[in-house]
This record gives C-alpha cells, sequence and structure tokens, in this order.
C-alpha cells in the first residue's frame, strides 16, 4: 500500500515534464495526472482492471468506463518476447534489472527497455502491472518486478519515464469511493 510518483516528459516541450501519480490499496490503483492537458484526472483501475472509473475532481464528475468501450478504445499492441538482459541500476536505491523487447501499433515499432525491481514487495502483483492512462501498455508478459524506468525509442525520439518517489503509507479507506455530491457523466 502507497504511492509511487512517475516523471513523465512532456512530447511537446525537452523542459516540461508530467507526474503520474499512483496510489495503490489492495487490487485498485488511483492513476492521477499533475500538469498538461490532463491535469486533475483519475483514473480508477478496480480489481485489478475489472472495473475502470474517470473521476474529474475539480467538476465533481464521474463516469465508470465499460469493459466494452475499454476494449474498442484500446489500440492494438503487438509486443514482442522481452528480455532479461544482465544490466543492472540502481534507482531510488533499489537494485534494477533491464528488461528489452519492442511494441508495435499501428505500424510503427518502438523499441522499449523496462528497468524493474523485485526489492520492493508486491504479494498482490498489483504494482507489477501499473497502468499508464496515456498509452503504454501493461508490463509484457516475462517481465519480473516493478518498473521504476521506461524508455521508448521510436524513430524520432526517446522518451524516458523514471520513477521519483516510492512511498509506503496507509492510504484512506475512502480513497476509492465516489463523493456523494458527484455527478455521474456516464448515464
Amino acid at each position: 500500500e502507497g504511492t509511487i510518483t512517475w516523471r513523465v516528459p512532456d512530447p511537446a516541450s525537452k523542459a516540461a515534464a508530467a507526474s503520474l501519480i499512483l496510489k495503490a490499496k489492495g487490487t485498485n490503483i488511483l492513476a492521477s495526472i499533475k500538469a498538461g492537458m490532463l491535469n486533475g484526472l483519475e483514473v480508477w483501475f478496480m480489481n485489478n482492471d475489472k472495473e475502470v472509473v474517470r473521476v474529474v475532481r475539480p467538476q465533481k464528475m464521474f463516469m465508470v468506463v465499460s469493459q466494452k468501450a475499454m476494449a474498442a478504445a484500446a489500440r492494438p499492441v503487438e509486443v514482442s518476447k522481452f528480455v532479461k538482459t544482465g544490466e543492472t541500476a540502481k534507482i531510488l536505491n533499489y537494485k534494477c534489472t533491464k528488461y528489452t523487447g519492442e511494441m508495435k501499433a499501428e505500424g510503427a515499432i518502438t523499441k522499449v527497455a523496462i528497468w524493474t525491481t523485485t526489492e520492493i514487495k508486491d504479494d498482490l502483483k498489483v504494482l507489477a502491472h501499473q497502468p499508464d492512462p496515456l498509452r503504454n501498455p501493461k508490463l509484457p508478459e516475462g517481465v519480473e518486478g516493478i518498473p521504476l524506468k521506461i524508455e521508448r525509442t521510436d524513430s524520432t525520439r526517446t522518451a524516458v519515464m523514471e520513477v521519483t518517489e516510492v512511498k509506503f503509507e496507509r492510504l484512506s479507506d475512502n480513497l476509492f469511493q465516489i463523493p456523494p455530491d458527484f455527478k455521474d457523466i456516464g448515464k
């Protein structure tokens, strides 16, 4: 149980970066974005992704996203076999191992390096499959541990997402409860 904060580069500006904050409790993850056009958006991945809820707190709105809608919006991504390399690095004092592979979407191939650690306990395997509400698919099959850094290289650039903080903390039991004054905009 706790919070993981990612630094996510802004493709429009080399200097700017957004934060993706993941709060994990049980089999639920709350992903919120800080900065840019999506600032303040929350996406709740409930019960190991069996239910997804989008929440916009400033406007006091929410919408439950159906499995059918999620499937229709998903980009088809072909994922190659990821290979564990012998390369290691320290990220936030955690020993990480590098896995490499490729992902192909809409004809474009992206080379991906994922640095993971097995030094963080994740009994429910929730953090090992952190969702990225922006576009990245979940952790590819065969990659072990919790990702702390993801490098994506396509034909035009390399983008690096890296965890800037891991905080083990007790989160509120109300974290995944819609406030009564929020309007359901999905009906």
